[in-house]
C-alpha cells in the first residue's frame, strides 16, 4: 500500500476500529531529501539547513524510543532533554514555541 506523500514510508499494520482506520507507518531510516532542494543537505541558508537536521535528529530519537521501550525510560528522557537544548541553540522561532507543546 502507497500513501500520498508517504511514499518513502512502509505501512507495517492496519487496524480498524470503532470506525477509525489506522494505519501505522515505519519511516525510511535514511535521511530524506530536502524537499526545497532534493539534496541531503540543503544549501539554501543556514536556518533551512538547522530545521532539517533538527526534524532528522527528533526522527532519530523516535525510531530510538521505539526500539528502546519502556525500560530505558532515563536514557529516552535524557536524549529529549538534549533535543530540547538542541532545539533552544537553533533559534528557530517556530521549533522554540513546539517544543513548549511537547
Amino acid at each position: 500500500m502507497t500513501l500520498p506523500g508517504l511514499e518513502s514510508f512502509q505501512v507495517i499494520g492496519t487496524r480498524d476500529e470503532n470506525g477509525f482506520y489506522h494505519i501505522y507507518v515505519e519511516r525510511p531510516r535514511e535521511m530524506t531529501p530536502c524537499p526545497d532542494c532534493q539534496t541531503s543537505h540543503c544549501d539554501k541558508s543556514e536556518l533551512l539547513t538547522d530545521d532539517y537536521l533538527i526534524k532528522e535528529w527528533f526522527c532519530d530519537w523516535f525510531d530510538q524510543v521505539k526500539d528502546l521501550g519502556a525500560n530505558h525510560l532515563k536514557e529516552i528522557k535524557a536524549n529529549l532533554y538534549g533535543f530540547y537544548d538542541t532545539v533552544k541553540q537553533s533559534e528557530i522561532p517556530e521549533l522554540n514555541q513546539a517544543i513548549k507543546t511537547l
